[in-house]
């Protein structure tokens, strides 16, 4: 999954929000009939700035 940050939230609020939602839904589906053994779930967080350059008029 992908994130596009803007604003004013960090990387790690976005991931921990990211983190908890996935987490949600693989407990929600291991508790389905038949479900898979558990499974870890990781988040990686990668930032990647991209610093405005002068605009070309």
């Amino acid at each position: 999954m992908r994130c596009v940050l803007a604003g004013s939230r960090r990387a790690l609020d976005i991931a921990r929000d990211v983190h908890d939602r996935v987490e949600a839904a693989v407990l929600s589906r291991l508790a389905a009939p038949g479900a898979l053994e558990a499974t870890a779930v990781t988040v990686t967080v990668t930032v990647t700035r991209i610093e405005a350059g002068p605009r070309i008029t």
